[in-house]
């Protein structure tokens, strides 16, 4: 169980107050504070004068978790219509010197947001769900029309060594937990049959041409009509974002500029990538970027080993 410090500076609940929150507060946001040279107290001293403005309940830091305002009053930290479904949520500051100190404080991160989810009565620890209850990045938020346009926490996490697919895997299961699977399997053993599942791995075509590009929610994106299933496109779904691709010419190789445009080709970073979830019925399947999963056609997906 985390330790947490009560050092409160926001008075009572403000979203309660101003009428726009009310009960039941069904989730757990994810944040990171965007500046690696305030330390806890600098965050707290500013959250203490700016309250009015924006705020969270919880920040860790330093190898602590500080509880800042009152949890299960909502909050104004996403952005959108979310800040009022919030029991919690939780800051990590970015002031970190080394991967230890990382390492120390990402645990507490975690193990902070699973505390404060189980009190909130959320029962399925699986991040950033379609649905209203549940844990959820600042990221999610964002991409999904509930809040600004800011993607925290995936790219500071990313800088220290975790992905999201870890994130996801360590809200779930804890900081080293696991699920437990049989050692061996028929699947694991068979020949690659070239109908992708949940958990199998594909390699896309070496290109696809820019169809449209476009910045939503803060994001510069790319989609490809036939990658994404034809038109229309919804970009919250099967928008690619710019740091997930490379830019390279039509036959797949990587170009010095990578600067796209309409009209250029972009690839997949990886020649093999998970799949995370399937749509038998539209052929589709969902794969993990920085930004959250994306939705492809699978037709011109080949699996592999």
């Amino acid at each position: 169980m985390v330790n947490v410090i009560k050092n409160i500076v926001v008075p009572g609940k403000p979203a309660v107050a101003a009428g726009l929150a009310r009960a039941p507060f069904r989730q757990v946001h994810l944040h990171s504070t965007g500046n690696p040279n305030a330390t806890n107290a600098n965050s707290i001293s500013y959250l203490s004068r700016s309250y009015g403005n924006a705020y969270y309940t919880h920040i860790v830091g330093e190898g602590q978790a500080i509880q800042v305002a009152a949890t299960n009053g909502g909050a104004y930290d996403v952005g959108g219509d979310w800040n009022w479904e919030g029991y919690a949520a939780i800051e990590f500051n970015e002031h970190v010197a080394n991967q230890a100190e990382f390492n120390r404080d990402y645990k507490i991160y975690i193990e902070l947001a699973r505390q404060l989810a189980k009190e909130a009565g959320i029962t399925d620890f699986t991040l950033d769900t379609p649905g209203t209850v549940g844990v959820k990045t600042h990221n999610y938020a964002s991409r999904t029309g509930h809040g600004s346009d800011h993607v925290d926490p995936l790219p500071f996490l990313q800088k220290w060594g975790v992905s999201y697919d870890k994130l996801k895997h360590d809200i779930k299961y804890g900081v080293g937990g696991a699920v437990t699977t049989p050692a061996t399997s028929a699947k694991s053993t068979a020949k690659v049959d070239q109908v992708l599942n949940v958990g199998e791995y594909f390699k896309a075509k070496p290109a696809y041409r820019v169809d449209e590009l476009k910045q939503v929610n803060g994001i510069w994106q790319v989609v490809n009509y036939a990658f994404a299933g034809g038109k229309p496109i919804n970009w919250t779904l099967n928008g690619l974002g710019v740091e997930s691709v490379d830019k390279v010419d039509s036959k797949g190789n990587k170009t010095a500029n990578q600067t796209l445009k309409v009209g250029d080709y972009f690839r997949l970073h990886s020649d093999r990538i998970r799949v995370e979830d399937v749509d038998e019925a539209s052929n589709g399947i969902a794969f993990s970027t920085r930004y959250g999963n994306v939705w492809v056609n699978a037709a011109s997906l080949t699996e592999v080993k």
